[in-house]
């Protein structure tokens, strides 16, 4: 375990020694707050995946373990603090954030919210006051790492050119296209298991019992007396 850690130590220096190399993903708190609430909070995985896809943790294949744990993220956002304060480390700072209360809270609103949803006995009036509510405290949350997303890469990498991170017309639309199609592949692959399992059971034999009460066994048992 050690050995797994200090290589990736030295992944995330060998990074770093590029002084354009950023840290995680820049990004304008105002732009990150408009986004997610066009996207209904989906945005908040874009921006995951962007800033998992900078973390040395997984030298193969870094896009699709960085997509499985964007999909995760109230599981995962201290994987991606810690990948924060690793690089602040190395840099000689440190992450100026509470990692365990910021990514606590952020797994307490998101369970919150699911709960909110799926549980019927709910009065639909309180659902509807408390899941916004939730919504913006876990966005809240998400908002502080953005903000020192951004004080990292100010204060230690002061080559980057930040205005190519600005948001545009034309990755704005981008944004929003890959926010809907990321928020689509949860719902497909559990259509995709829905139509699996009915179509194992449809296949599945089903066990008669000739005897029981009411059954052909009993009527013939009837008639034949």
């Amino acid at each position: 375990m050690n050995k797994f850690n200090q290589a990736y130590r030295d992944r995330i220096a060998a990074i770093l020694k590029n002084d354009k190399a950023a840290i995680g993903m820049p990004l304008a708190p105002k732009h990150f707050i408009i986004l997610n609430l066009i996207t209904f909070g989906v945005f908040s995985e874009v921006w995951a995946y962007q800033t998992f896809q900078k973390d040395q943790r997984f030298v193969k294949h870094p896009k699709i373990m960085a997509l499985a744990r964007c999909l995760f993220l109230p599981f995962t956002l201290i994987s991606l603090l810690n990948y924060l304060d690793e690089s602040a480390k190395q840099l000689g700072g440190r992450l100026k954030l509470p990692k365990p209360l910021i990514a606590a809270s952020y797994l307490f609103m998101s369970f919150t919210t699911v709960y909110l949803f799926l549980n019927d006995e709910i009065p639909k009036k309180i659902v509807v006051l408390a899941w916004p509510c939730c919504k913006l405290v876990a966005l809240s949350t998400l908002v502080f790492v953005v903000l020192e997303v951004n004080r990292l890469n100010r204060e230690f990498r002061p080559s980057i050119n930040l205005e190519k991170y600005k948001m545009t017309a034309r990755k704005y639309l981008a944004a929003i296209i890959f926010s809907f199609l990321l928020c689509s592949i949860p719902n497909v692959t559990l259509r995709l298991i829905e139509s699996i399992l009915s179509e194992y059971v449809e296949l599945s034999p089903v066990n008669e019992t000739p005897n029981s009460p009411g059954g052909e066994g009993a009527g013939s048992s009837i008639g034949a007396s």
